[in-house]
C-alpha cells in the first residue's frame, strides 16, 4: 500500500497516453507538434519541425529541463506546466529536430500538453479515466489529485524526516504509485499479459512502435 514518487517512470504514462490517442486516430506521431499546440514557439525557427515522435524518443533538439517551480516541497502547483511554453519561447535548439537523441525532460511536459489539447481534459484526469480506472490502479495519483499524502513513503536525513518532494512536472516525473499498480500498468506492453484488462488498452501496432530501436539514432554511447 506504500505510495512512491515514481520519477521518470512517469514518462511511460505520457507515452501510453500519446499512443492511446494515436490508436484513436486523434494524432499522428510524425505530425509537427505546432499542429496540436499552435502557440508553441521558440527563437530557433527549426522548432516547427519537431514532431510528437521526437518528443518521445528525446530527439527534439530542445535544450533539456526547464524545472522552474517544478520541484516544490509538499506543494502541488501548476506553475511549471502553465509557464513552459513561455519559457521555451525564449530558447534556442541545441540540435536540428531528429538529428540525435539525448535525454530531454521538457519534451515529455510538451507531450503532456499535447495530450491535454487533443483530449480536451487535464493530464491528471486523462490518466485517471483512461489508464488507472480501466486497470483498477486505485493507488495511482498525481500532485493534482486529492489523496491521503500521509501514505507517501518518507525519507530521513540523520534520523530527521525530510519534507515530501512534489514533482509538479507530471508527465515528466510527477506520478505517485505502488509496486502492485505498476505491475498492472507494465502489462499493457506485454504480448501475452496475465492481467486481461491490460491486454487491449493499446493496439499491437502501438506496442510494436514503442519497441523501435530509437536509441540507435544517437542516444547514449557511440553504437
Amino acid at each position: 500500500q506504500s505510495l512512491f514518487g515514481i520519477g521518470s517512470t512517469s514518462k511511460m504514462f505520457t507515452t501510453t497516453a500519446i499512443m492511446m490517442l494515436s490508436d484513436q486516430g486523434k494524432l499522428n506521431l510524425d505530425e509537427p507538434i505546432v499542429t496540436y499546440i499552435p502557440e508553441f514557439k521558440m527563437t530557433d525557427r527549426r522548432y516547427k519541425g519537431i514532431t510528437i515522435r521526437m518528443l518521445l524518443n528525446h530527439s527534439s533538439g530542445i535544450m533539456g529541463s526547464t524545472f522552474v517551480n517544478g520541484f516544490l516541497y509538499d506543494y502541488p502547483s501548476t506553475l511549471n506546466h502553465d509557464e513552459l511554453l513561455s519559457q521555451l519561447a525564449k530558447q534556442q535548439l541545441k540540435a536540428a529536430p531528429g538529428e540525435f537523441s539525448v535525454y530531454c525532460n521538457d519534451g515529455f511536459t510538451l507531450a503532456e500538453i499535447v495530450v491535454e489539447k487533443v483530449s480536451g481534459t487535464s493530464f491528471s484526469e486523462f490518466i485517471k479515466k483512461n489508464i488507472a480506472e480501466p486497470l483498477d490502479m486505485s493507488n495511482t495519483y498525481t500532485p493534482q489529485d486529492d489523496f491521503d499524502r500521509n501514505r507517501l513513503v518518507r525519507t530521513f536525513n540523520n534520523e530527521e524526516e525530510t519534507p515530501v518532494d512534489t514533482i509538479n512536472l507530471i508527465g515528466t516525473g510527477g506520478v505517485y504509485s505502488t509496486a502492485e499498480d505498476l505491475c498492472r500498468f507494465g502489462q499493457i506492453y506485454m504480448n501475452d499479459p496475465g492481467y486481461m484488462p491490460a491486454a487491449n488498452l493499446l493496439s499491437q501496432d502501438a506496442k510494436v512502435k514503442t519497441m523501435n530501436e530509437e536509441y540507435r539514432r544517437g542516444f547514449g554511447p557511440d553504437q
